[in-house]
């Protein structure tokens, strides 16, 4: 499945998107739509089976399942 993941900032998308790429997952950085989010600007897009929680980290704001050129929210950080 593939998901897109926002954050509050600049550091926190690389720092992610490091990660996925040191556990062999297929990613990419790319520009968040205007309408998910206005907060750091770029996301991270991957595909991942697992569960999504263990992908959890401090600066992640939201995960979004991408199908269709549609998004859905599945996950928010509260923390």
């Amino acid at each position: 499945m593939k998901y897109f993941a926002t954050f509050h900032t600049h550091f926190g998308a690389i720092s992610f998107q490091k990660k996925l790429t040191s556990l062999n997952i297929i990613n990419k950085m790319m520009p968040v739509p205007r309408f998910l989010s206005a907060s750091c600007g770029v996301g991270v897009e991957f595909s991942y089976d697992y569960e999504l929680s263990k992908l959890k980290s401090a600066d992640l704001f939201q995960i979004f399942s991408t199908e269709n050129s549609e998004y859905k929210l599945l996950l928010e950080n509260d923390d």
